[in-house]
């Protein structure tokens, strides 16, 4: 089974983006099944379009299939970005379950 990914769109002259790093770090300590991958939209300007990304920060979470199942823009607590992570989490195990 895959990690569960967070997607962080950012731009390093983001403010809020740098914000949020933070929060990301400690998800990512909290959760070993959790990968933050960080994409610069000014280096890939094609994956913002891809993703139709309009405003920064943007997260996208995938789960372990590689499935987009949520999008939070703006600054999102540790809280918010750790609940939205077991809502996943707890998806998944009822899939399992119901296999």
């Amino acid at each position: 089974m895959e990690n569960i990914k967070i997607i962080d769109f950012f731009a390093t002259w983001c403010a809020p983006c740098r914000m949020m790093e933070q929060n990301l770090n400690k998800v990512e300590e909290r959760f070993k099944n959790v990968t933050v991958v960080k994409i610069d939209i000014d280096k890939y300007p094609e994956l913002k379009t891809n993703y139709e990304v309009t405003s920064l920060p943007t997260l996208l979470f995938k789960n372990s299939k590689g499935e987009i199942v949520d999008r939070k823009i703006g600054v999102i607590s540790e809280k918010d970005i750790n609940d939205t992570i077991r809502k996943i989490i707890e998806s998944e195990k009822e899939v399992t379950d119901n296999d």
